[in-house]
């Protein structure tokens, strides 16, 4: 099963793709996704005599974006075509496809020339559960440095979750950071006062970063954290202009956690600098692991219950079920080295015990490589 199984791409004619083409190449070959893109005709078109002309005009051009994408790699790609309210047909599009992720331009249907993001992309940031990657068309694609803030909710957990994964995948040096706020002086408290305040809530802060981080696994990803003190919105805009990504998690249209995190997050999306990723309920990239995970551990219960009283053969099917649903779990493909060596099928376990070790190749160092191979291996 793929991590990241569908992303939609809005398109617009009226501005540039190469930016979305980019990203979406680069996602789709990643993540092994299958893209979508659409394009939405005002309904008017489909009164007038013309609809059949403005409809195939729409698929060449989308086309064309398809032929330029596939040069890059990318093989899986449909093109849809919809008429009416562009908002009301993509949050539709959401739902009867299972999108995952929606990757659009930051001036996506936008009329007039304005820096700050479109009405319209606003609107959708607001309107759908499902993850957006805003691309900035100015700033170009590329992922070398990520910015994440968090505010210790469910929400910027999320969000680092995807921020994690992405940097990992790129390679690229990722940014935690926290915005706690500090007081400021005034004819009514004293100089003193207010320093000590200020260092208790900056020692605050340090521990919650810290709790906040051990619930997270770094390995292979090039972090740092930082903390400063201020207002959230303003230090996050000014910080993100040097980087190339920055993922935000935002929260639902009510409640406490509006206020604290969804508000400063629509702060952000309207004035930033760079191209951005922000969640809500759901993560575009560990979603479709979490059903993976539970079937895979199910059947491995029961592998291993069948090994235990040696029927083998019955176990090994078991084991070969986890490889199904995910052709790259490794400890599988050792089991079932394991067994085929127990009932003397030499050749069968040399073929996955090969495909086990180049996994590990391809994923992991060394050294944890070793430790599977030994604990799979032992007997």
């Amino acid at each position: 099963m793929k991590q990241l199984e569908k992303i939609l791409v809005p398109i617009d004619f009226r501005k540039s793709a190469d930016n979305i083409i980019k990203a979406a190449a680069s996602m789709a070959i990643n993540y092994d996704s299958e893209l979508i893109l659409v394009s939405v005709l005002p309904s008017e078109a489909q009164l007038e005599n013309h609809e059949s002309m403005l409809e195939g005009f729409a698929y060449d051009k989308l086309n064309t974006i398809k032929r330029a994408i596939e040069k890059e790699g990318v093989s899986s790609i449909n093109t849809i075509v919809k008429y009416g309210n562009k908002l009301e047909n993509i949050l539709k599009l959401l739902r009867t496809e299972n999108v995952n992720l929606i990757l659009i331009s930051s001036d996506c249907y936008e009329d007039d020339d304005e820096v700050k993001m479109s009405h319209f992309v606003e609107k959708l940031t607001r309107k759908s559960e499902i993850p957006i990657w805003i691309i900035n068309q100015s700033s170009g694609f590329k992922i070398t440095k990520i910015l994440c803030p968090v505010d210790f909710s469910n929400a910027s957990e999320r969000a680092l979750k995807n921020a994690i994964q992405l940097a990992r995948k790129y390679k690229a040096k990722l940014t935690i950071l926290n915005v706690y706020e500090s007081i400021s002086n005034n004819s009514q408290i004293e100089d003193e006062v207010v320093l000590k305040e200020n260092e208790e809530r900056k020692k605050v802060a340090i521990k919650e970063m810290d709790d906040f981080l051990n619930k997270f696994s770094f390995s292979d990803v090039d972090f740092d954290k930082n903390l400063i003190a201020g207002k959230a919105a303003k230090v996050i805009l000014k910080t993100a202009k040097e980087y190339d990504l920055l993922i935000m998690g935002t929260t639902g249209k009510t409640g406490l956690g509006r206020i604290l995190m969804g508000s400063i997050t629509e702060k952000v999306i309207r004035d930033i600098s760079c191209s951005f990723i922000t969640t809500k309920s759901t993560d575009f990239i560990d979603l479709k692991l979490e059903n993976e995970i539970k079937d895979i551990e199910e059947h491995l219960r029961i592998a291993k219950d069948l090994e235990d009283k040696e029927f083998y053969n019955e176990a090994i099917r078991q084991y070969d079920i986890c490889l199904k649903i995910n052709s790259m779990h490794i400890p599988s493909y050792f089991h079932i080295t394991k067994l085929y060596k127990r009932i003397g099928l030499d050749n069968k376990a040399d073929y996955y015990k090969k495909i086990a070790i180049e996994l590990m190749h391809r994923i992991w160092d060394k050294k944890i490589g070793h430790e599977i191979y030994k604990y799979y291996l032992k007997d």
